[in-house]
């Protein structure tokens, strides 16, 4: 995972929030439907419903991080900005949005390492995204 965030952070760099949106949008299509392919034989028709949903998460950090990206051009604070949205979008969809949907995420990606009992996984993500920017 942390190669594919660092071709959305490459595919990002410059471009329009509308452009970022729909990038953020086509990555999560993308990561979701191939990552959960296997909900299609369970779930045929309806999974396309899911990875949308789930891509739209990625669609709002696409558009936020072109725009603040638009706005701000030093990457010491780029960089850091842009891990705390993603994470918090991932916390919110993790924990709060109502179908709390904790899979596929960056923190989640790397599998267990010990810098999960230190960090925990929202920190884990946190990390590999600042890693993806920079």
């Amino acid at each position: 995972m942390l190669f594919s965030l660092i071709a959305l952070f490459l595919a990002l760099k410059e471009c329009s929030p509308k452009v970022g949106w729909r990038l953020g949008l086509l990555y999560g299509f993308l990561l979701y439907s191939i990552s959960l392919s296997w909900l299609w034989e369970i779930f045929p028709g309806v999974s396309i419903v899911l990875w949308i949903m789930l891509a739209l998460f990625t669609g709002v950090f696409g558009g936020v991080f072109a725009w603040v990206q638009s706005q701000q051009k030093d990457l010491k604070l780029l960089a850091p900005g842009a891990a705390a949205c993603w994470t918090a979008l991932e916390y919110y969809r993790s924990e709060w949005f109502q179908m709390r949907f904790p899979w596929i995420t960056p923190g989640t990606s790397q599998g267990p390492l010990w810098l999960h009992s230190v960090l925990g996984v929202y920190g884990v993500s946190f990390l590999m995204v600042l890693l993806s920017i920079i």
